[in-house]
């Protein structure tokens, strides 16, 4: 220290360090001005954790999982012809950008539907052509609104308001893309009210407010600096010195930043407000000492004195607030041990400069301020300090209770990770959540991740059936997967919307399906992943969190009765083993039946559960002869049937279909041969070896065509019939008659699933044909994983940085106990800071995570200075080791603890919670650090000095 000293107090020498300090400061100021910003918010996922391994693996494979979505409240003006061209104008240019990999909406969303002419199906835009009168665009609407593959996903159920998706490539920048989407819809859609949700948007509003909040708050909080130092310095040299030295820390630390490599994020943007509040307290030490002793010394007298009294002291609080910010390190989330590193390097530098730049600038401008008047605040801590002394015991239970109830209270803080802790209700992103849930269902989706053979139409059955007992969870609003697609298409094809009974049925459907962009989303181009979606109406933590609970139990159900899904399965033939193939199928019914009905908002009551029963024991009700004969002859008609009908013959389809009628459900091959021949004759009796070639060959043709669907159409027409038969009674409540008619849709397709000629069992590893695992991922789980990893991290960083401070402290006090009393204050205002969060109702998040580590690094500051100061001579009484020390350390313990409060108060203002959190909670903090330094030390000081060195 005495070599320091030396150099210091040498003007030639100091005038070239500081000329030296000026201009590196200057280079770091240019790098940081360089220094790149990163808002993606999941930089702040954990390295190396399970679940977001698989959530990014799954975003590579399928796409889509990163998602932004854009609510457009339309009105009355959806199906009016201009608002639709606007919206087919927006979601092709979203297609079309670099960022987007596909876009969906209104506009381009596609239909099946089977085709009059030349049978099989036709694939188009659900809109294909504009309005151009009312008329049409009422038309339209009832179309659309028709549409359940529409309703709910891409337009809202009371037909005012539209959803765009617009699906990010794998690695884009949300950032950029969220930019571009928001020009896009602004050009086109600008006169209607536009919400912005998904990942991308919400974390460009959580960087946009933070960077405004830092960028407007930041002058504001230098100002309350200021107007602290002023108070207490009553100098304005000596405030700039310290302001000076403290941005030549953030300047050195951020341009480091920039030669590291390192981005900006939300984090590392409060970086400055940090140093400015907690690395000014080195200078205040100096220079507060350094004016004590100038009242009664000369210049280099007084600096002299407060290098060798205070420079050890300071240089040990340094240090440990240093270690405090490195036990970031050992945090798993990438950005928060950037924030450490740095941040802990701006202290250094900081603290460095307050030991050397500080005192060599005091040495050539010889600072001195004005002399107080009052000493009231050291008169207050002494008599504090005083009392506590006087009461040991009363003031020593106090603070147990106090620790006591505190440490209560912080069992309940519980670590919390989703959107809304990011943004406050009435928030941008708060109300762009709203409105999606309300007319949409929720913005948020689980993905459940399913790998086995695809191509077999059980395999999708049993993803449709967990998608169906998922579905009844509350909090989820819809599910979407491919079996539903499947199903779709196959109504195009057969009539029925269910999953057909053949593989290669499945096959052919896919073929039809190749090509589509969202379909990629849900399977795999080999068919053996797909992703069920699952869109959630739950928005707070909890009820997700509880929701993400349930859905486990499922997924961990043993099949059966509890419903879990199946994994090694086997296939079991109704030919085999009818009993529990029947068993199987009517459990899967049973699903079905509680879906569809909860769709439509029916509930299962005693005669619904009565006819639903009478079904499940083999009750079905006849089909309709006359529906029967209709649907035959629509498909003699169409390209489907391969016998070529004579023009002149255009009676004959009609003739055929009434007399294959007559013979019911299940004819023979010889009645039906009788049944067509006496069709094509008119009512001949003839030996089919007797009829002309021309004639024969047309029997054949008309045999073969309706033997393939005969009992097909049979089958539907009985469980149409036996659909309506369950309904009936129901009161419709309201509900139009549209809606009743696809409820027996759906359900007369679910009913279809009894006659399967096989269904899927429990099978051993040894017996199975095959197997399935399923994987829960999405936003939700990844909220949860860095939920895990805050939790794991606050008690790493915490055990680290009190382990690496009591060390140093130890070292510096060269004592154990010295060390411990010196953290005791921390670990007090620890307690209570946690207790106020329980007590709150407060969680524990990134932002509050990085409280313990804080206070730590900042809070035992106060204890080493004040300990320091504790001297008691021979023959005093402890009330004068406290008024020595009171007079020591209180004003430079104040100021900094009132600086620190001030910059990190002025957090609060601002929009971005993260930082209105880690402000208050800081800001009460170091004001209780403060208090309960001058309480605890008083109290457990046995020794007559506590020496640094």
């Amino acid at each position: 220290m005495e070599r320091l000293i030396s150099l210091i107090l040498n003007p030639r020498l100091g005038r070239l360090f500081c000329l030296a300090v000026l201009l590196v400061a200057g280079m770091m100021t240019l790098l940081a001005k360089e220094a790149q910003h990163d808002d993606d918010v999941l930089a702040f996922l954990p390295i190396g954790d399970p679940d977001v391994a698989l959530f990014r693996e799954l975003g590579s494979r399928f796409g889509g999982l990163d998602v932004a979505l854009v609510g457009i409240d339309a009105g009355e003006d959806l199906f009016g012809a201009e608002f639709l061209a606007r919206l087919a104008r927006a979601t092709e240019a979203l297609g079309d950008l670099e960022q987007v990999n596909s876009a969906l909406s209104l506009s381009n969303i596609e239909r099946f539907q089977p085709d009059p002419e030349l049978g099989g199906i036709q694939v188009s835009p659900l809109i294909q052509t504009l309005p151009s009168s009312r008329t049409q665009a009422q038309a339209l609407r009832a179309q659309v609104m028709a549409n359940d593959s529409a309703v709910g996903s891409v337009v809202s159920a009371d037909g005012e308001a539209v959803l765009v998706y617009a699906f990010l490539v794998p690695g884009a920048d949300p950032r950029v893309a969220a930019e571009q989407i928001r020009v896009v819809i602004d050009h086109e859609l600008s006169a209607y009210p536009r919400y912005w949700g998904g990942v991308p948007f919400i974390s460009t509003w959580i960087y946009d407010s933070t960077d405004r909040d830092m960028e407007r708050l930041l002058p504001w909080a230098l100002l309350a600096i200021i107007a602290v130092l002023m108070v207490t310095f009553r100098d304005p040299r000596g405030v700039v010195l310290s302001l000076v030295t403290t941005g030549m820390g953030v300047v050195s630390a951020q341009g480091a930043m920039t030669l590291a490599g390192v981005s900006i994020n939300i984090v590392l943007s409060s970086m400055p407000i940090i140093l400015f509040a907690v690395g000014s307290a080195y200078s205040i030490h100096i220079l507060s000492h350094y004016y004590a002793h100038r009242e009664r010394l000369s210049c280099d007298e007084a600096l002299a004195v407060t290098l060798r009294s205070i420079g050890p002291v300071v240089l040990a609080a340094g240090l440990t607030t240093v270690a405090g910010l490195l036990s970031f390190v050992t945090m798993d989330i990438e950005p928060m041990r950037s924030f450490g590193m740095f941040t802990a390097l701006g202290i250094f530098t900081t603290l460095i400069l307050s030991l050397s730049f500080v005192p060599v600038v005091i040495r050539l401008t010889d600072l001195r301020r004005a002399p107080r008047s009052s000493r009231w605040l050291e008169s207050f801590m002494t008599s504090l300090m005083a009392w506590i002394l006087k009461h040991r015991a009363l003031s020593g239970g106090t603070l147990l209770l106090i620790l006591l109830l505190a440490a209560g209270l912080a069992g309940r803080v519980q670590a919390r990770m989703d959107n809304t802790a990011f943004f406050e209700q009435g928030s941008p992103p708060a109300l762009s959540e709203g409105f999606l849930k309300d007319r949409f269902g929720g913005s948020q989706f689980l993905q459940l991740h399913l790998r086995g053979d695809l191509k077999s139409p059980f395999v999708l059955r049993e993803l449709r059936r967990l998608a169906d007992r998922i579905e009844l969870l509350e909090g989820v609003s819809a599910t979407l997967h491919i079996g539903q697609v499947v199903a779709v298409v196959n109504e195009a094809m057969e009539g029925a919307r269910r999953i057909p009974d053949s593989a290669q049925k499945v096959a052919l459907l896919y073929e039809l399906l190749q090509g589509n962009e969202a379909i990629r989303q849900l399977i795999s181009d080999g068919r053996d992943e797909a992703l069920l979606q699952i869109r959630l109406s739950a928005s707070t933590g909890e009820q997700i969190g509880s929701l993400l609970g349930q859905v486990e139990l499922l997924l961990e159900a043993s099949p059966g009765a509890e419903g879990g899904p199946l994994r090694d399965y086997r296939l079991v033939f109704r030919a085999d083993e009818e009993p529990e193939v029947a068993g199987r199928l009517q459990r899967l019914l049973e699903a079905r039946v509680s879906i569809l009905l909860q769709r439509h908002g029916l509930p299962l009551d005693v005669g619904l559960s009565s006819r639903l029963s009478a079904i499940l024991e083999g009750q079905r009700r006849s089909a309709s002869a006359t529906k029967v004969e209709e649907l035959l002859l629509a498909f003699l008609q169409s390209e489907e049937c391969i016998a070529e009908i004579p023009q002149e013959r255009s009676a004959l389809p009609a003739q055929v279909a009434l007399f294959v009628t007559k013979l019911g459900p299940n004819p023979s091959a010889e009645s039906l041969r009788r049944a067509i021949t006496a069709a094509v004759l008119g009512g001949l009796e003839q030996q089919l070896e007797a009829i002309e070639a021309q004639e024969q060959l047309l029997i054949e043709d008309l045999e073969f065509s309706l033997d393939s669907v005969l009992a097909e159409v049979w089958s539907q027409e009985s469980a149409a019939a036996t659909a309506a038969w369950l309904l009936s009674g129901v009161e419709q409540n309201g509900r139009k008659q549209f809606e009743i008619a696809d409820l027996e849709r759906k359900l007369a397709a679910a009913l279809l699933d009894l006659e399967s000629p096989a269904a899927m069992a429990v099978a051993s590893p040894d017996n199975r044909s095959g197997s399935l695992s399923w994987t829960l991922s999405g936003q939700p789980v990844l909220h949860r994983a860095l939920s895990r990893s805050v939790t794991a991290n606050q008690g790493r960083s915490l055990a680290s940085a009190l382990l690496l401070v009591l060390l140093l402290l130890c070292w510096f006090f060269r004592s154990l106990v010295a060390g411990l009393l010196a953290c005791a204050p921390t670990v007090v205002t620890i307690a209570v800071v946690f207790g106020a969060m329980g007590a709150l109702g407060l969680h524990l998040d990134i932002g509050t995570s990085m409280l313990s580590s804080l206070i730590i690094g900042a809070g035992v500051d106060y204890g080493v200075h004040l300990l320091a100061s504790w001297r008691r001579e021979p023959g005093e009484a402890p009330l004068q080791a406290a008024g020595r020390a009171a007079a020591a350390s209180s004003e430079a313990i104040w100021t900094n603890a009132l600086m620190v409060a001030a910059g990190f108060f002025v957090l609060t203002l601002g929009e971005a919670r993260p930082l209105q959190n880690v402000g208050s909670l800081t800001a009460a903090a170091m004001l209780c650090a403060a208090l309960a330094t001058f309480w605890v030390i008083p109290l457990l000081a046995l020794r007559d000095r506590y020496t640094v060195g």
